[in-house]
Parts: C-alpha cells; structure tokens; sequence
C-alpha cells in the first residue's frame, strides 16, 4: 500500500533570504559573507544574530502545523526572543561620542548588513553576551578585541 503523504507549509521570514539556491550563488559572487551573514534567514543566521533556540521552538510551536505557508515578520521573532534573553542583557547607553572616562568603542551591525559606530561604558564582554543599548535595543556581542567589540543587532 502507497503511504499517505502530508504537506506542510514553509515558513518564511520576512524581509530574509531563503532560498538556497539563491543563497549559494550570493556566497559565490560576495554579496553574502557565508550562510551565517545576518541578512539570510539561515538557521546558523539566526543563531548569530542572538535568537534563542527556545524562541524559535516557541514561535514555530504557535504558529501550529498548517498547509499553508506561515510568514514571521523579524519584529514578531524578537518579541518571542525578548522573553528569553531579557534578564540576560546587560543595560548601557549607546553613545555618538566618546565619555571622558573607561569607554568601549563598538560597531553595531544593523540587519540591512549597514554598521553604526558609537560607544558604550566599559563592560567586561565576551562573545555571545548580551546588551541592551537603550533608545537602540537588543543585541549580541559577534566578537571583542582590545579596541572594539562588534555587537550584532538583533531586534528593538
């Protein structure tokens, strides 16, 4: 006897790339850095960009099993992601310009792939912590040197 074969639908976020195909070909020509650049809706992406696994869990789990295609929209994802990295991100002020005393200069990297440059108060960081730049949001520490941690922007 044939087995009986169902079909879901996909989940698509908005505003990311997710075709494969079309990712690949992006890595190949330099417009994407590799299939964790935060502008492809990649699962190593994502992670990168500071989502929580349980907050990925949480909004497929929601959302429910359907035939048709279920689109998250990144402003839903960071409402979930918020609830579990909230009590983990350390509060500053993202700063235009330099304090006089113990600043770290940092590079925002923004989901449009674009960077902001500023400042916050010195933090003892290391990758993978997270911030909460206020009048910013949230986001994750990608990597940290003596002169300058590059934070990934992961959702107001």
């Amino acid at each position: 006897k044939y087995p009986h074969a169902v079909h879901f639908g996909r989940m698509n976020i908005e505003k990311m790339v997710l075709s494969t195909s079309k990712i690949r070909a992006g890595i190949e020509s330099g417009e994407y850095n590799g299939w964790d650049d935060i502008r492809l809706g990649t699962i190593a992406s994502i992670r990168r960009r500071g989502f929580n696994p349980k907050a990925i869990e949480k909004i497929i789990v929601d959302s429910g099993l359907t035939t048709s295609d279920a689109k998250f929209s990144l402003e839903k994802m960071g409402s979930y992601n918020k609830e579990f990295i909230r009590d983990k991100a350390a509060r500053t002020e993202f700063l235009k310009k330099s304090p006089e005393n113990g600043a770290m200069e940092i590079e925002l990297c923004l989901p449009t792939g674009e960077t902001e440059k500023g400042f916050i108060e010195e933090k003892n960081l290391k990758k993978g912590d997270y911030l909460y730049l206020k009048k910013k949001g949230y986001c994750i520490v990608d990597s940290i040197s003596k002169e300058k941690a590059v934070l990934w922007f992961t959702h107001p």
